[in-house]
């Protein structure tokens, strides 16, 4: 600490106490609107994946500007997320579930393992009742399953209201050796809207238990009517057992550190692809990335694309890198060839 003109403050920086990238949800990478029918799993608001697994309802994810208030939350915010729902379901059966999940990514969760942690949110839905939100490793080849899970309550209809519990991670990966600590899926967190009675549910809450058991009996069903919506904002998931002022980091900062896990290109006019030797006999072509990403990226061309020099067809990937790309033709050009796109872009996907 330090002391100026008798007053107290603190020398330690605070940036990305918040371990939520995009908490204030001001990043929009994929759109505004996407819908959500059954066996579908998408992202739209950058960082947060919805699961509408194995059920016969429908919704539609939405940027929502409705928004707690400064006077409520303490900070302007501009956006939320919405989940409406566009086809009910009246009895959710068999393995039926829907979730928003956001991933901690094994480098944070490595920070604030063994700790406690204190998470909170603003939620506002018409269906008041209970929700379930749940926290385990959960990455692919894991065998040894952790899961704490938190009943919650949405208590009046239609109106805001902040949600914030301590989790000790001191009892997460006690014993356990199935947590990621590098770049892979450290820490899921869950927002469940819908699932089928005793399906992955438990009634062991605020504890760490054995077994992916997120889901509670007592889940309200958002789904039973078409009327109904889910609205999340400002998630924060920081050390300590207190709430502190919600975090709303720079929005340069913010899509940076988005675009580690997803980024793409503005629309393309033209793309040169160009022979590294006379009998290469394939035009090529390097992206770098605005930032290191997570890992080599999956790699999509959208857009309608054609070209000149004898070449046809939508580029494709050569090579990825956590650093850059190598693009290539998919037939021979001549050297210096162009390809042209009529709102091309490359898309780039190393989400968890």
């Amino acid at each position: 600490m330090s002391l100026v003109s008798g007053k107290q403050y603190s020398t330690e920086i605070t940036s990305r106490k918040n371990m939520i990238i995009n908490g204030a949800m001001d990043i929009w990478q994929r759109g505004t609107s996407l819908a959500m029918d059954n066996q579908v799993s998408a992202y739209l608001l950058d960082r947060f994946i919805c699961y509408n697994d194995r059920s016969t309802g429908a919704a539609t994810q939405l940027q929502s500007t409705d928004v707690p208030t400064v006077a409520n939350c303490g900070i302007k915010l501009n956006y939320s997320w919405e989940f409406d729902i566009t086809t009910a379901l009246a009895t959710p059966s068999g393995s039926n579930e829907a979730t928003l999940r956001y991933t901690v990514e094994g480098y944070d969760y490595a920070k604030i393992s063994g700790k406690n942690i204190t998470i909170s949110f603003w939620v506002k839905s018409n269906k008041t009742g209970t929700y379930a939100l749940a926290f385990r490793n959960f990455a692919a080849g894991q065998t040894q399953r952790r899961t704490y899970t938190i009943e919650y309550t949405i208590d009046i209809a239609d109106t805001w209201e902040k949600k914030t519990f301590v989790v000790p991670m001191t009892g997460a990966d006690d014993g356990v050796s199935d947590w990621d600590y590098t770049n892979g899926q450290g820490l899921n967190i869950d927002w469940c809207f819908m699932s089928a009675s005793g399906y992955a549910s438990t009634s062991t809450f605020n504890e760490w238990q054995d077994g992916n058991t997120p889901y509670t009996n007592n889940q309200t069903n958002l789904f039973d009517n078409t009327a109904n919506y889910f609205r999340l904002a400002a998630v924060q998931f920081e050390a300590g057992i207190e709430a502190t002022d919600f975090e709303k980091r720079h929005i340069a900062d913010e899509l940076q550190m988005c675009q580690r896990y997803y980024c793409k290109t503005g629309e393309i006019n033209n793309w040169p692809l160009c022979r590294y030797s006379l009998s290469s006999g394939v035009g090529y072509n390097q992206w770098q990335f605005p930032v290191e990403m997570r890992d080599a990226p999956a790699f999509t061309a959208s857009g309608t694309w054609t070209a000149t020099s004898g070449f046809a067809g939508t580029p494709i990937l050569q090579s990825a890198r956590t650093s850059e790309v190598t693009i290539r033709s998919t037939t021979s050009p001549a050297a210096n060839a162009i390809v042209y796109a009529d709102g091309g872009q490359f898309i780039f996907d190393a989400e968890l």
